[in-house]
C-alpha cells in the first residue's frame, strides 16, 4: 500500500540523500578545511533517480562559492559511494553540486520590502474613513 500517492519515491530518496550528506559533513567524512561554514539545503532528484542536483549554502564571496562548488563536484564520486553504502541503495544518482541562490534572493527581497516600508508615508485616518 503506498504511503502517500502525492509523495513520490524520488522525494523520499532526495530527503534521505540530503540528510546523509549533511551528516557526512557534520561527522567530518567530507574532509576539506575550505568547507567550514557550508550547509546542504536541498536535493532535487529526477523521477528516474538517475541525477541529483544538490544545493548548498555558505557565507563567502562569489569566488569562494564557485571554488566550493568545484571541490564538491570533484568529490562527488566519493560522496556517491558513501551515500550508497549508508543508505543501502542499489542505484545512487549522479550528484551535481550547485550554490543555492534562493537564500540570497530571499534576503534581498526582505531588504527591499523593509526599505519600501521605511519610505512609505504613514496612512492617515482621513484616508481610512473615506476608503
Amino acid at each position: 500500500m503506498p504511503r502517500n500517492p502525492g509523495y513520490k519515491r524520488a522525494d523520499r530518496v532526495a530527503e534521505e540523500i540530503l540528510r546523509t550528506i549533511g551528516q557526512m559533513l557534520v561527522e567530518g567524512d567530507i574532509k576539506d578545511p575550505r568547507l567550514g561554514l557550508l550547509s546542504f539545503t536541498q536535493v532535487k532528484l529526477t523521477d528516474d533517480l538517475r541525477e541529483a542536483k544538490v544545493f548548498f549554502s555558505m557565507i563567502g564571496s562569489a569566488a569562494q562559492q564557485r571554488e566550493i562548488e568545484k571541490i564538491l563536484n570533484r568529490g562527488s564520486g566519493f560522496i556517491k559511494r558513501e551515500v550508497a553504502h549508508r543508505l543501502g541503495l542499489r542505484y545512487v544518482p549522479e550528484m551535481h553540486f550547485y550554490f543555492d541562490v534562493s537564500l540570497e534572493r530571499a534576503a534581498r527581497i526582505n531588504e527591499l520590502l523593509a526599505e519600501a516600508k521605511r519610505t512609505q508615508p504613514p496612512a492617515t485616518e482621513e484616508n481610512d474613513e473615506n476608503g
